[in-house]
C-alpha cells in the first residue's frame, strides 16, 4: 500500500540557481529521495541523511507547529513549478518541478526519531491523509467494500524504483491511467453488486456507479469474475474526455474462484468476448527494458486530447507476478508531472 509518508533517505543534494542572474540560491536546494526530486530549505539535509517524506497528494494534519507554513496550500502537498530558478544537468538548465515535501526528523516524537529507519510507514503517526476520491452521487450505501476483492491503489514508481529490476526482461503491458472514480461490479446468487472505491452501492437510477454499469452491459458479468475500472462521464473528474454518459473503463478483471487477477491475454479476452470496454493500452512488449528517464518523458506526454493531459500510466507485467519490492503484485503508475502541474493531486 501507498506510504503517504514516510522515513526516506536522501541520496543527492544538487544546488538552485536564479534563471535571471544565474546565481546560486541562497536558501534553497534540490533533493532526490528515490526517484522524487524536490526542494528543500539550504544546509537542513546532507547525501545520506534521513528525513521524513510526504508523497505529491498528501494532506497534513492542522497541528500545531510543524505543519503551519503549509496552512496557505490547505496542508495540501502537490507539484511546484519554479520558473523563476533551474539546476544543472549535463551542463544544461533544467526548469525545476518539485514533487512531495520533505521535512527534518525532529517533526516525529523524540522515541520515534531516534528509532526510526529508511523506510518506516509515519502515515498514521503523524496523522497524514489523502484526498477522499469518492464520488459523492444521490445513490445510497449498501455497505462497506467487499473483503472477498483485493481494493486497487497503484503505487507510484518514484517510491518504489526496485521494482524496475523486477520488471527487466519480462512481458510487459502499459496502460492509460484514466481520469475517473475507481468502480468494482461483481454477481452472487442475488444479482449484481456494484461499489465505488470504498462502499457498495444500493441499486438505483440515480447512482452514476449503477448508471456506469449497466450502461456497458455488464447485467451479462459471469459470477466467477469482478471487474474493476474507472466510472467516467459527466461532472467526474472534470469529464476532460467530453463523454455525454456514465460508462466504465474496465483495468483488472479478478478471478475469484482462484483467487487471482487475469493475466493481460485473459483479460483482454474476457473484455473483447463480453464486449466490455478497457483502458486505452499503450504498449505491449515481450521484454522490458525502460529507464526510469524514459518511463517519465513517456508518462509526461501521454495526452487525452490535443488540450487535455492524461493522468498518467500504469505498467504491468503481461504474467501476474509477486513482486518483492511491493509485497504484493507487480504494477505501479507513473502521474504525468504536466496534469500535475495543471490539476494537482
Amino acid at each position: 500500500m501507498r506510504k503517504l509518508a514516510s522515513i526516506q533517505k536522501i541520496s543527492e543534494i544538487n544546488p538552485i540557481y536564479v534563471a535571471e542572474t544565474g546565481e546560486e540560491a541562497d536558501s534553497i536546494c534540490q533533493v532526490k529521495i528515490g526517484g522524487w526530486r524536490l526542494i528543500a530549505k539550504k544546509s537542513e539535509f546532507a547525501p545520506g541523511d534521513l528525513c521524513v517524506f510526504f508523497e505529491v497528494d498528501s494532506i497534513l494534519p492542522d497541528a500545531p507547529g510543524w505543519s503551519q507554513f503549509m496552512r496557505p496550500r490547505k496542508f495540501k502537498v502537490g507539484a511546484l513549478k519554479m520558473n523563476k530558478f533551474f539546476v544543472l544537468s549535463g551542463g544544461e538548465r533544467v526548469p525545476i518541478i518539485s514533487q512531495g515535501l520533505a521535512l527534518p526528523l525532529s517533526i516525529l516524537p523524540p522515541e520515534v526519531g531516534n528509532a526510526c529507519v529508511e523506510g518506516d510507514d509515519v502515515t498514521i503517526l503523524l496523522g497524514v491523509t489523502k484526498p477522499d476520491t469518492d464520488v459523492i452521487t444521490k445513490g445510497e450505501i449498501a455497505g462497506k467494500f467487499p473483503s472477498f476483492i483485493p481494493k486497487t491503489d497503484e503505487i507510484r514508481l518514484q517510491s518504489v524504483l526496485g521494482v524496475l529490476d523486477e520488471l527487466c526482461g519480462l512481458p510487459f503491458y502499459i496502460t492509460l491511467k484514466m481520469d475517473g472514480s475507481s468502480i468494482t461490479i461483481w454477481r452472487e446468487e442475488d444479482g449484481l453488486h456494484v461499489a465505488s472505491r470504498n462502499f457498495e452501492k444500493e441499486q438505483s437510477p440515480d447512482d452514476i456507479f449503477w448508471r456506469g454499469a449497466l450502461n456497458c452491459g455488464y447485467g451479462s458479468l459471469p459470477a466467477r469474475y469482478a471487474v474493476q475500472g474507472e466510472l467516467i462521464g459527466p461532472n467526474i473528474q472534470g469529464n476532460r474526455l467530453r463523454l455525454s454518459q456514465f460508462e466504465v473503463v474496465a483495468f483488472n478483471v479478478y478471478d475469484r474462484e482462484e483467487g487471482r487477477y487475469l493475466n493481460y491475454d485473459e483479460f483482454a479476452n474476457f473484455c473483447s468476448e463480453y464486449g466490455y470496454k478497457t483502458v486505452p493500452v499503450l504498449v505491449v512488449g515481450e521484454s522490458f527494458n525502460m529507464s526510469f528517464d524514459e518511463i517519465e518523458t513517456f508518462a509526461n506526454g501521454v495526452m487525452y486530447s490535443d488540450v487535455n493531459y492524461a493522468e498518467g500510466i500504469v505498467i504491468r507485467s503481461q504474467v501476474e507476478k509477486y513482486s518483492e519490492t511491493l509485497a504484493g503484485r507487480l504494477s505501479f503508475k507513473v502521474i504525468n508531472v504536466n496534469y500535475l502541474l495543471k490539476h494537482g493531486g
